[in-house]
């Protein structure tokens, strides 16, 4: 999902896409994609390692945030793949 579009609930832990974003006195930057499992609250995305980042406020050295999805649950992972499941064990027996 975009950031423009929606955010995460406050202490939502998601996956994100992002650019690291460098601004120079002449000239902004921005690295390639980036990808991450980020904390959102606040207005400050944090990542498991306790480095947290504004949010839109991109600032000098910092991130912006471009895309983000929720992490499923293995309980959902194992219900969308289910019928694969079944297909192996057909398979084993």
């Amino acid at each position: 999902m975009r950031v423009e579009e929606r955010l995460p609930d406050e202490g939502q832990r998601v996956l994100v896409g992002f650019l690291y974003y460098y601004k120079y006195d002449d000239r902004e930057a921005e690295s390639r994609k980036h990808i991450d499992i980020f904390t959102y609250e606040n207005g400050i995305w944090t990542t498991d390692s306790d480095i947290s980042y504004l949010g839109r406020n991109v600032q000098k050295d910092d991130i912006k945030v471009i895309c983000w999805m929720p992490i499923p649950s293995f309980d959902e992972i194992l219900e969308a793949n289910r019928d694969v499941l079944e297909r192996i064990k057909e398979k084993v027996d």
